[in-house]
């Protein structure tokens, strides 16, 4: 059986080795991994194979008649490394892994602050909602991969651009460079590929607001969903973090907005017909800082082709379709929780029909609110129309 030894360097594959990794990697009889980190070894004249790919790191394995193996990693093993899609495929090898020092460890003691407090967040080579965990977190740091000047213009957009920022340049290297500015400072700078940030937000909002009040949003002339009976609707929703949702005819995006303050490691994708509720839409994303929105111009169930299966789908406005919409979220994902708001009559009886006929006992609510409003010195309440909540999901394993 063949040994492989899966080796975390540090931050700059030499002078940040453990003595753990030194011991692993002379005891190896071929080194794998990619060239700038093979750089050292290849002269002083070590067997070695430059390969970046899990497949292909499995590749030069198999096809070495030599059993003892260091598969260099730069980094640390466990914080967004090759390891993890490199792992199920040595099945066949007796594996080991050693940590290293890790980006975050290097950058975290050169400034001078603790991290176990941090969120972390990885641009390099992957997609991440960075907007939502700066907008959550006192501490965010990022892997970029380069970009810098993209993810400051990004945070600055939505309202981020006054905060304080560290940034790490070649971290281990003779080139590496720490320096702190602003967000918006950044938007315009030069930096490396191998850069971090950490960016501080004194004011950070960790928790989940529903039932935000009316005046906080921009109206202009779409509808909008009332607070108190948003409210309703985002708790017959039943969000999780990670869930992908529609809110079809989004309207102002009110609950759109909701909808991406729950779902914060999610998506949300706010379908509306009228092209001039777009803007309004896109400017709610902005003040209530949810860059997690993608907001689409047309109308269901057409909208919908091409959207990952949701898990959660608000019906606000069906015009006419509801029940071809309906059926059409429930072919992406049969167990879709979905919730339809209704004003009249008409539209209750329809909705209840339509989920009883793709096989959903519909559950129904109606909200009546009245607000107090001054008339001189006395309050005098004031009815809101009654909205009708109708909501279902089908059970599993049917």
């Amino acid at each position: 059986m063949k040994f492989v030894c899966i080796v975390g360097t540090g931050t700059n594959g030499t002078d940040s080795l453990t003595l753990e990794a030194k011991r692993a990697i002379e005891g190896s009889e071929m080194l794998i991994g990619a060239g700038r980190m093979l750089k050292p070894y290849k002269e002083s004249g070590r067997p070695c194979a430059e390969a970046v790919r899990a497949e292909d790191i499995l590749a030069e394995i198999k096809k070495s008649e030599r059993t003892r193996y260091a598969v260099l990693m730069s980094g640390d093993v466990g914080f967004y490394s090759g390891a993890s899609a490199l792992l199920p495929l040595l099945k066949d090898c007796e594996v080991r892994l050693i940590p290293g020092i890790s980006s975050v460890n290097a950058f975290f003691a050169k400034i001078g602050k603790p991290w176990q407090d941090a969120e972390f967040v990885s641009l390099h080579g992957r997609s991440a909602d960075i907007v939502s965990a700066v907008r959550r977190s006192a501490k965010t740091f990022c892997i970029t991969g380069g970009g810098v000047p993209e993810i400051a213009a990004l945070l600055t957009e939505y309202g981020f651009g006054a905060l304080s920022v560290f940034v790490g340049e070649n971290l281990g290297y003779e080139e590496e460079k720490i320096t702190a500015a602003t967000l918006e400072k950044l938007t315009e700078a030069e930096k490396d590929s191998l850069c971090v940030l950490l960016i501080e937000n004194p004011n950070p909002k960790p928790g989940v607001h529903t039932g935000i009040a009316d005046e906080n949003f921009l109206r202009g002339d779409a509808p909008m969903t009332k607070a108190e009976v948003r409210a309703v609707t985002l708790s017959k929703l039943r969000l999780e973090p990670a869930h992908i949702c529609y809110d079809i005819g989004a309207g102002t995006g009110s609950v759109t907005v909701e909808m991406a303050l729950s779902c914060y490691k999610g998506r949300v994708y706010a379908i509306e017909r009228e092209a001039d509720a777009l803007p309004l839409i896109r400017r709610n994303a902005l003040k209530h800082q949810t860059a997690n929105i993608e907001i689409l111009h047309g109308e269901a169930p057409g909208a919908l082709s091409g959207l990952p299966a949701p898990n959660a789908v608000f019906i606000g406005g069906a015009g006419g379709n509801l029940k071809d919409i309906v059926a059409a979220v429930l072919e992406k994902n049969r167990y879709a929780r979905i919730v339809i708001n209704a004003v009249t009559l008409e539209t209750l009886h329809l909705a209840a029909t339509v989920l009883k006929e793709m096989k959903m006992e519909p559950e129904i609510v109606e909200i009546s609110v009245s607000k107090a409003r001054k008339l001189g010195k006395y309050n005098l309440m004031t009815a809101q129309n009654p909205v009708f909540i109708i909501s279902g999901q089908a059970e599993q394993g049917e």
